[in-house]
């Protein structure tokens, strides 16, 4: 479990530091890179993994977090890997990100 945590967190934080120091060029325009809106749920998700979830102590609420923070983190990490991936790389990736737009696309 503490391999899970540690994920999230590692996940959470890389984030933080794209959303703070990476600026990408977009139709002519430069700006700071913006994290999908499913990234602030993983980071509210990792929050709670941290507030209910004791080595040794195991309740229900941190059950429910882990299974939260599992589907939203892994969601935010498809999105934010395949931004600028062509598009035969992202089907490549489909197995494990599902909820891709071209995934749906290609298994209706």
């Amino acid at each position: 479990m503490f391999r899970f945590i540690f994920t999230i967190v590692f996940v959470f934080e890389l984030g933080i530091f794209f959303a703070e120091t990476t600026t990408l060029e977009t139709n002519q325009t430069k700006g700071p890179y913006v994290l999908p809106e499913i990234c602030e749920q993983c980071s509210k998700d990792v929050g709670h993994v941290l507030e209910y979830c004791e080595i040794g102590n195991v309740i229900p609420e941190c059950v429910g977090s882990l299974v939260y923070a599992a589907t939203d983190c892994r969601q935010c990490l498809c999105e934010v890997i395949t931004y600028q991936m062509t598009d035969e790389l992202v089907i490549l990736l489909c197995p494990v990100c599902p909820e891709l737009p071209l995934c749906t696309d290609v298994n209706p």
